[in-house]
């Protein structure tokens, strides 16, 4: 009999996401779903999916 493994990740809405960012200037666009966070649209954008990122800059 198999037993259940844990994968060690915690799933995390939007805005708790944004919480990551406290402190920093966050780089537009903002925390979005990861195939829209492009800083120049040279790529076609994918369909959403759910994991979501950002990133932000110290000064």
């Amino acid at each position: 009999m198999e037993r259940p493994v844990w994968c060690g990740y915690t799933l995390r809405s939007p805005e708790q996401i944004a919480g990551f960012f406290e402190g920093l200037e966050p780089v537009e666009p903002g925390v979005v779903p990861c195939p829209q966070w492009r800083p120049d649209d040279a790529v076609d954008t994918p369909v959403d999916i759910d994991a979501f990122g950002g990133v932000g800059r110290k000064r």
